[in-house]
């Protein structure tokens, strides 16, 4: 049977990465292969997360450079995503957040020092400056300029009657690690450095974005490392030290980048000093905000999966890093259960990394130059026709015997009933029984969109479920 939602270039993407006929066959991993291993999951209760509002765009999110939305925007939108981390200079930016408003596309954009002019990429980091106070400066500057041109009302739209596309501006990126100060030993003081500093830039931002007539919603931190290194969190808790629980007050949405580096978003890594896993991690970080009174909607605004170089990616494989790889199948799996487990764990967007192969990493849902599809962008196209406005309602298993079934509202701005479950489990396959509020046949969807019927006996499904999430219909 062939795939519901096959692009026209999918001969092009055949060369080089090949398709299942149908993912209902599940696979068998090997946790030892990926140094990862399952376990019970930490996770909010189900009933709070359940209690939480539906949101006006769905967690399904990508993140990538404006020029290539500008290049790639027809592949997003047969792809239905509807929310769009782009960084890099701004003034490269133009056209593609014009089409993003045409398109009634939201962005969150990440404004790092100097990214409005083209001293950006010479004057960005901190070194560049004598002293804190000058860098503060400059980022101040670069941020008025920032709204006065992309904010609402700014001068990008004048005469267009375009609305800003921008949703939230990021400030800065991964300010825990080079990309503000460069690394060098010893590792713990270039660390506090980071902390203080960014304790200083926070509300320095704030402060000149909420007095501009062009406000936006401010993303804080935007931590690197809160995946298998809990580095998110050391950087949290350095901020909140150097500059108290008014810090709190800075932002409007909490930031993070919860990469796994080959382990299942749902999986323990195991690391020099025990195992470490995103859930985990997310409960913690939440524990840690609210005590300092800064609880704010999470986003996860980067995270990603690599693929090998011999099943289709650009970059050759960094020696030492095999046990971060991952075929383009598992790729896909990984994703769609990234934005799955964002939803269980209340967080509201996931900026999956990257539209293509970039930065020497072998993330990319589509070919730069071809525009084919990976596997991932069939598999996204297929979860954003399922539930396009998804709500988790309730679990039938929240991990147990390291099963997930999950029951969602698929689209909640035009029903309040649960009318979608979806189930996979960490290791495969495994045969489940899925309790179903249906009568005769109810309609089962793979994990790229094909379709089989299947019997209802005594309120019962009978299905094999794996890695590869599939999707019941009991609406149908």
């Amino acid at each position: 049977m062939s795939p519901k939602h096959l692009a026209p270039t999918l001969i092009l993407c055949l060369l080089t990465v090949a398709l299942q006929a149908d993912y209902f066959t599940q696979p068998t991993e090997t946790p030892d292969k990926n140094k990862w291993q399952t376990g019970p999951a930490a996770f909010p209760p189900i009933e709070e997360i359940a209690a939480l509002p539906g949101q006006d765009r769905p967690v399904y999110g990508i993140y990538l450079w404006g020029s290539e939305y500008e290049r790639a925007h027809k592949e997003i939108e047969k792809m239905g995503v509807r929310s769009l981390r782009i960084s890099g200079p701004a003034y490269e930016a133009d056209e593609a957040l014009k089409i993003a408003a045409k398109n009634d596309v939201e962005v969150m954009y990440t404004v790092d020092n100097q990214s409005v002019w083209p001293e950006y990429r010479k004057k960005r980091k901190r070194p560049a400056f004598d002293s804190d106070e000058e860098y503060q400066e400059s980022i101040q500057k670069t941020y008025i300029a920032f709204l006065d041109k992309y904010g609402p009302n700014g001068t990008l739209y004048e005469g267009t009657n375009l609305q800003s596309p921008i949703a939230a501006i990021e400030v800065l990126n991964e300010p825990n690690y080079q990309y503000v100060i460069p690394d060098r030993q010893p590792r713990a003081e270039v660390e506090a450095e980071r902390e203080a500093l960014y304790a200083k830039v926070l509300p320095a931002v704030s402060e000149v974005v909420r007095n501009h007539p062009n406000s936006l919603p401010l993303v804080g931190f935007s931590c690197g490392g809160g995946g298998s290194t809990r580095a998110d969190y050391r950087f949290v808790e350095g901020v909140y030290e150097n500059g108290g629980d008014q810090i709190a007050e800075t932002y409007d949405i909490f930031s993070t980048h919860p990469y796994t580096h080959g382990a299942p978003p749902e999986a323990y890594k195991i690391k020099p000093w025990g195992p470490v896993a995103v859930p985990g991690n997310t409960l913690a970080m939440r524990e840690l905000l609210d005590s300092h009174g800064g609880l704010k909607p999470i986003w996860w605004t980067e995270v990603g999966y690599e693929i090998g170089h011999e099943y289709g990616g650009k970059f050759k494989d960094k020696p030492g890093k095999e046990e971060n790889l991952i075929n383009p199948d598992q790729h896909a799996a990984y994703v769609i259960r990234t934005y799955l487990m964002a939803m269980r764990q209340g967080v509201q967007r996931v900026h999956i990394m990257h539209l293509h192969d970039t930065d020497n990493y072998n993330s990319g849902i589509i070919d730069r130059g071809t525009f084919a599809w990976r596997p991932t962008g069939h598999a996204i196209k297929n979860i954003t026709t399922l539930m396009p406005n998804a709500k988790l309602t309730s679990a039938q298993s929240d991990g147990e015997n390291d099963t997930f079934i999950y029951e969602f509202i698929g689209d909640h701005t035009q029903s309040h009933e649960a009318d979608t479950i979806v189930a996979w489990s960490l290791l495969g396959p495994q045969q489940v029984e899925i309790d179903v509020d249906a009568q005769g046949d109810v309609t089962v969807y793979d994990m790229v969109g094909n379709e089989k019927q299947v019997p209802v006996k005594n309120g019962k499904v009978s299905l094999e479920i794996g890695p590869y999430p599939i999707y019941i219909k009991t609406d149908s």
